[in-house]
């Protein structure tokens, strides 16, 4: 989910009184939803259908729904930018989860609050900001109703950490945050990321998105390629196969200096793969890459450079791999001035790698 989504859509409120997250003893089994999970999270889309139909067979489940349109999600990436066909149905699933009015425990409520927080992020991406608004309050309404609660299940700690961070993140992004602010709980930058790192380690329907959120915290938004290294590790390490995830190990390893032939695997496997998608990561990461280990000329950089941008504008463009191009851009022509309003123009992070 895009790390925004949560910061504007969706502040959360909620007071702390317990870091420990519960085991996990609602659903049916935890191993028949890992069996679905893991797969999908490791890009084995056809195995994660397989598990699905076989430990899910009643469709009715609030469970076997949510899985369904997890399957849909990352199936086709980003779902958002799909044909018709393939976004109602995607669409569809996650109303009919909001729809259900039978939520027997705090599970299948972090099911529901899901389901509002992918039709916020859907609608967001779209441009749809009314409708993303209204299904970020309901999100928020549901949330309301853990506010006397000491302890959380493991999936809680996701939403609950991302707001104690993005309270504290906005709060100091700048002063129209602030007013926005005032109508919220306080929320701590520190207790957010501690409960992030304990949903990372446990075993649960959200310990893959937590290792995703920390990489993308501390890489694009502390700029703490140190801290972000750790967890980019755990993610290709726990999902090889997901080309989704490189980018956090790819981009770790530029900002540190460390490519390794790990780095420029996985960058091999981006260019190389049939969906444009990752061969535009592919393609950025291995100009930026060629510019830290080979000898290259200004103009060879240049030349390298223009080519993976005019890839990726021609490709339905990409503005985070746009804004790493145009500032090595900046950095080796004379037309710095001009590649310097084009990086303001597409840039999302303020962050830069630092190595390059």
């Amino acid at each position: 989910m895009n790390i925004y989504i949560y910061g504007v859509i969706i502040l959360f409120s909620l007071p702390l009184n317990n870091l420990n997250g519960q085991n996990l003893s609602s659903q049916t089994d935890l191993n028949e939803v890992y069996a679905v999970i893991k797969p999908l999270y490791n890009g084995e889309i056809d195995r994660a259908k397989l598990n699905h139909s076989i430990y899910f067979s009643n469709d009715q489940e609030i469970e076997s729904i949510f899985l369904k349109a997890q399957i849909l999600r990352w199936e086709r990436l980003p779902i958002y930018q799909q044909e018709d066909t393939i976004t109602d149905n995607y669409l569809q699933v996650l109303n009919s989860i909001i729809s259900k009015t039978n939520i027997n425990n705090d599970y299948e409520n972090y099911i529901q609050l899901s389901a509002y927080l992918l039709l916020a992020e859907f609608n967001y991406n779209n441009n749809s900001l009314l409708d993303a608004s209204n299904y970020g309050r309901k999100a928020y309404n549901l949330l309301k109703n853990k506010l006397t609660e000491n302890q959380l299940i493991n999936e809680w700690l996701l939403p609950v950490g991302l707001y104690n961070y993005f309270y504290s993140y906005y709060l100091n992004k700048n002063f129209a945050f602030q007013s926005l602010l005032y109508f919220f709980k306080n929320g701590e930058k520190e207790t957010g990321l501690m409960q992030l790192h304990l949903a990372s380690n446990t075993e649960s329907l959200v310990q893959g998105e937590a290792l995703i959120y920390l990489s993308h915290i501390y890489l694009r938004l502390e700029n703490n390629p140190e801290k972000a290294w750790g967890y980019a590790q755990k993610l290709i390490e726990a999902y090889p196969d997901n080309l989704k995830f490189y980018e956090f190990y790819i981009e770790t390893s530029i900002a540190l200096n460390k490519v390794d032939e790990t780095t420029l695997k996985l960058i091999e496997k981006l260019k190389y793969s049939d969906q444009i998608y990752y061969q535009k990561y592919g393609i950025a990461y291995s100009v930026l890459t060629n510019i830290i280990i080979r000898d290259l000329t200004e103009e060879e950089k240049s030349i390298e450079l223009k080519n993976a941008i005019n890839f990726i504008r021609e490709n339905n463009s990409g503005n985070h791999l746009l804004s790493l191009l145009y500032r090595q851009m900046a950095e080796i022509t004379d037309q710095k001035k001009q590649y310097i309003i084009k990086l303001n123009e597409v840039k999302i992070y303020e962050y830069k790698l630092t190595k390059l």
